[in-house]
């Protein structure tokens, strides 16, 4: 089985991001590939299906590196991106934090942040509206630690257990947790 080009990818922007390369191996597979020349291409290796219409899948690229980052930077890339980076990373398990509000969810997601041992992923609905501008840095630091050797996927952002659920992101070797707090009787407030 061949590496896929969205690996190179996302890697490429790594290696910017940490100063140590560029983007050349994803440049020369896309313009080595003719496959690479249509939009279908693109939605398949990077959005992982076919576009809604033949001729959109016919359509021709002139530049194929801005169409392949446009692609990454897109909102369906974004709602996606936690079991893409699964699939293409699928050695790293996740500990997923449903952080209620109000529970310590902070304490916690700082303490994952300061050890090292996190990649730590934000929820579609976060990235989508607070990190709209700078999605590909924040995919080359997602990409920094996970090759980095970290022991573990975190999600941060408010996830959702229906999150987990309906995109089927737990695997049998993940660990789904939470904190809620228990005021003491004195001070709650009782309906």
């Amino acid at each position: 089985m061949h590496r896929p080009i969205l690996l190179d990818l996302l890697e490429g922007l790594a290696d910017v991001r940490e100063g140590v390369g560029d983007l050349l191996i994803a440049k020369e597979r896309l313009e080595a590939d003719p496959a690479a020349g249509y939009r279908r291409f693109y939605y398949e290796s990077i959005l992982g299906r076919s576009p809604e219409t033949g001729e959109l899948a016919g359509e021709q690229i002139k530049d194929r590196m801005q169409c392949a980052l446009d692609f990454i930077r897109s909102k369906e890339f974004a709602n996606n991106h936690i079991e893409t980076f699964r699939r293409l990373y699928p050695q790293v398990p996740a500990k997923f934090f449903l952080h209620a509000p109000k529970s310590g969810g902070t304490t916690v997601i700082t303490a994952q942040r300061r050890s090292g041992k996190y990649a730590l992923m934000m929820a579609p609905q976060f990235l989508l509206f607070d990190y709209s501008p700078d999605r590909l840095k924040y995919y080359a630091e997602v990409v920094s630690q996970l090759r980095s050797g970290v022991k573990y996927i975190a999600l941060f952002g408010h996830p959702t257990g229906a999150l987990l659920t309906e995109k089927r992101l737990k695997r049998e070797t993940d660990e789904v947790f939470s904190i809620i707090r228990v005021c003491p009787k004195s001070s709650c407030w009782i309906a």
